[in-house]
């Protein structure tokens, strides 16, 4: 493979140099150390700087425009949470445990609550599909999401830019980096505001709601006292204020007509999460061949969140109060040795996590609370060695092991219809604990220094445990066990015409044991994980950039996936009338998705470059929930998207980005209590933002 010897991952530039007249290279550090993207063996998708800022890429959900076989929910009940979906595996409920692993630098993100980040001074974005727990800290089962942000140095770096547009949307972002003391302190800080109007009218207020109100802020310290070590320390914060997701009812009240962008819901409800962490990193350079990294971060959100789920003026809701902290220890050495390339590491996880619930059902006069206290405690060692065995032919061998505790005490309350407690109807403490062995086999061959084509076998795993806003004494105490899978990959990535056009495929196949599953249970009106016996996920992927001119680049992304349940016996509907879920589909795991972007960088007669850019997004049906039920769908979606940027000189930029240009609306979400409560989700509608940039 073809290596820098700098085992630095956080230090790698984002993108390498652009190869003239061809498809612009980007250095990665997603096998943790520095390696151009078509030489790293593994799918995986990356997008620089430059690409970030010319589709207006802020935050995760921007991901889907380019990522095939990725899945997330483009408006979730929460604006700052976020659930992640790749190649069929996924989470579907936002305080489940993630399969895919988001990390900002090396910090590991654990909850899915308070993750769109929206920070400038990203340098790329790395979105790498399969397992990836013989190269990370925490254990990834479906996939792993990197941010990397831009480390402070000697040059000065300041941006400022103020975006205004259509819901009287207004935009800040800011960033200021540069040196303290020359060549041996370094800072960095970088802040961002949102705000907009709703774009869902509420009937019986008369005004309205799914506002956005949000704010974040995050600082780098680096010193540097030689070339042999060095320190960094980062901490950030972040608020939402947010309105909850409105929902719109399936069935309008008497004398209304169906409106997407209407909803009946009272009161008004908002969102209150703050979030924030610090993490510390030093990296010791023994030598120019070996690396040696501490990695500890802590990190904290809590917050309240009120969903009403049917969208009308009867009380459907459920109220959740989030209180979340987390630490972890990460060790890790890299070698670059003649014979062989060494990554391995040693991580520590602990967390505390609470949620407090109240459901609100007053169609049923049913009115029911509950806690659940988890304490987690993982403890992990992993590893992953490429040798070389000739100039073109590398194999790969990697191994985790896993040990992880869970303690989980659950209180049930009867309410009454001010959602005070009456009584408590019990109290328990279960309790579980796991080992898991996940080993890693790949091989790599380089054909030409343009053709490399790679294979691999690796395995994941995602702890069990018990269902955190259980109501009922029964659930409480319904453990769910791990979820493993078994998964296969090979690619080939290709440069062709002297760079003009690049193709990267891979095919996959996924077997998994054990999959953890919420199915709602309608004797207890909740959703508790059980575990189907198996299933399985398989599909191909094709990322395709070409650059006809040196003024035209055109990219394109197709996934083709296919995911069924293959053995679960008594899935639904026990005891009284159980039915298998054999043959039926996962959730959220679209069987096509598709993208086409183009920029074309136009020639004017005046100072400066103009630039236009396109993106079109294709996403068929997935289901919303277990059994598959039609009228739960997440609908096919089509989005076009059109963007125009004039870079007026060195330092100044304007810019537009029209979003749903056709003003599509489409259902992406829905909850339903059969005979009881129903309520779904849509896309947002048309918007357009500009903004003005300034750069120093």
């Amino acid at each position: 493979m073809a290596q820098t010897t700098d085992a630095d991952a956080s230090a790698a530039p984002a993108e390498a140099e652009a190869q003239r007249g061809g498809v612009e290279d980007i250095v990665v550090t997603a096998t943790r150390r520095e390696t151009s993207l078509q030489d790293t063996p593994l799918a995986i998708t990356a997008l620089g700087k430059e690409e970030l800022e010319r589709f207006d890429t802020k935050s995760a959900r921007d991901l889907m425009s380019v990522v095939p076989n990725l899945y997330l929910q483009r408006v979730t009940p929460s604006p700052s949470s976020q659930t992640y979906g790749m190649r069929g595996l996924g989470q579907t409920d936002s305080p489940a445990d993630p399969t895919v692993a988001v990390y900002i630098d090396d910090t590991y993100l654990p909850r899915s609550f308070a993750q769109l980040f929206d920070i400038p001074g990203i340098e790329r974005v790395e979105v790498l599909r399969g397992p990836q727990g013989t190269l990370y800290g925490r254990n990834a089962s479906a996939g792993a999401i990197r941010f990397v942000t831009l480390e402070p140095d000697n040059e000065i770096d300041a941006r400022a830019s103020v975006s205004v547009g259509n819901y009287d949307a207004f935009e800040t972002h800011n960033y200021l980096s540069g040196p303290i003391v020359k060549d041996k302190i370094f800072a960095s800080v970088a802040g961002v505001h949102k705000q907009r109007d709703g774009y869902t009218y509420n009937a019986i207020t008369g005004e309205h709601v799914n506002d956005l109100d949000q704010s974040a802020i995050r600082g780098k310290l680096r010193f540097v006292p030689s070339d042999r070590i060095e320190f960094g320390i980062t901490a950030d914060y972040e608020r939402d204020r947010s309105d909850t997701a409105h929902y719109v009812p399936l069935v309008t009240p008497p004398g209304f007509e169906f409106d997407p962008r209407v909803t009946y819901e009272t009161p008004d409800r908002k969102t209150h999460i703050d979030a924030w962490g610090v993490s510390g990193r030093i990296i010791y350079r023994p030598s120019g061949d070996v690396t040696i990294k501490s990695i500890t971060s802590y990190r904290a959100f809590d917050g309240v969140l009120a969903n009403e789920f049917d969208g009308l003026p009867q009380v459907a809701a459920t109220f959740l109060t989030v209180d979340q902290s987390s630490l972890t220890q990460e060790f890790q050495l890299s070698a670059d040795l003649p014979w062989m390339k060494l990554t391995t590491g040693a991580f520590y996880f602990h967390e505390n996590y609470y949620i407090g619930t109240k459901n609100a059902l007053q169609v049923l006069n049913s009115y029911t609370g509950g806690e659940g206290r988890l304490k987690s405690d993982s403890y992990a060692i992993y590893g992953q060695a490429d040798f070389p065995l000739t100039e073109q032919l590398t194999v790969t061998l990697g191994a985790r092991y896993t040990h992880e505790t869970r303690r989980f005490n659950a209180s049930g309350y009867v309410l009454n219809p001010a959602l005070d407690v009456v009584s408590t109807n019990f109290t328990t403490s279960p309790s579980s604990g796991a080992n898991s062995f996940t080993p890693k086999v790949g091989i790599q061959y380089e054909w030409t220094p343009s053709l490399m084509t790679y294979a691999s076998y690796s395995k994941g795993f995602q702890a069990g445990g018990y269902s955190l806003r259980a109501t009922s004494a029964t659930v409480a105490n319904l453990a769910f066990g791990p979820e493993e899978v078994s998964a296969y990959e090979a690619g080939i990535k290709a440069d062709w015409f002297d760079r003009r056009l690049r193709t990267n495929i891979a095919v996959f196949r996924n077997e998994l044991t054990g999959k953890q599953v919420s199915v709602f249970l309608p004797e207890f009106l909740v959703s508790a994980v059980q575990n189907a016996a198996e299933a399985y996920t398989k599909g191909v992927e094709l990322e395709v950039t070409a650059v006809p001119t040196d003024r035209v680049t055109l990219t394109g992304a197709v996934g083709y996936l296919k995911a069924r349940y293959t053995n679960w016996p008594n899935a639904f509907g026990c005891p009284a009338a159980c039915r298998s879920g054999d043959g039926l589909k996962l959730v959220y795991a679209p069987e096509w998705t598709a993208s086409v972007r183009g920029e074309w960088k136009v020639p004017l007669p005046i100072p400066g470059e103009f630039s236009i850019s396109g993106e079109y997004q294709y996403q068929s049906t997935a289901e919303g929930n277990p059994a598959n039920d039609p009228d739960v769908q997440a609908a096919a979606s089509h989005y076009v998207n059109a963007f125009a940027r004039y870079k007026i000189d060195d330092n100044i930029t304007v810019s537009a980005a029209l979003r749903n240009l056709t003003n599509r609306t489409d259902r992406i979400f829905m909850f339903k209590v059969p005979g009881v409560a129903a309520g779904q989700l849509f896309n947002p509608p048309r918007t357009v933002l500009f903004t003005l940039a300034y750069n120093y």
